[in-house]
């Protein structure tokens, strides 16, 4: 049986969703220095403006590693089997690697590193 919230009383489930982007940014579509950057928890082409500050006109649709981490395995399509918990337990080691994958390649320290990794240097 769910609970009702109270008479009167919204829900705000705000509290459980945090706001996706970083400031990753690393070799993303297909140069050897950093041209993607995150934007709202997704991958946008720094080489595709016409002018400097102008808008980005390419990506959008690949997620960000680093804030957008499970879409990203969504994304790309890795196969997982099993039953629910033989998944979430791939998926928690897939979150971890991939993290450090990202970290690695970027050439920014993306936002919240220090929190997810316990460092406190910046």
């Amino acid at each position: 049986m769910t609970k009702n919230p109270p008479q009167g009383a919204a829900m705000d489930n705000s509290q459980h969703t945090r706001p996706l982007g970083c400031n990753y940014e690393a070799p993303t579509f297909g140069a050897r220095y950093p041209d993607g950057s995150c934007y709202e928890g997704y991958m946008w082409d720094l080489d595709s403006c016409d002018e400097p500050g102008g808008p980005l006109r390419h990506g959008g649709d690949q997620p960000c590693p680093w804030c957008n981490t499970v879409e990203f395995i969504e994304w790309h399509g890795i196969p997982m089997s099993g039953n629910a918990h033989q998944r979430r337990t791939v998926r928690r080691r897939l979150v971890k690697k991939i993290k450090a994958w990202a970290e690695a390649r970027s050439s920014f320290r993306p936002a919240g590193i220090a929190a997810a990794t316990g460092s406190t240097h910046e």
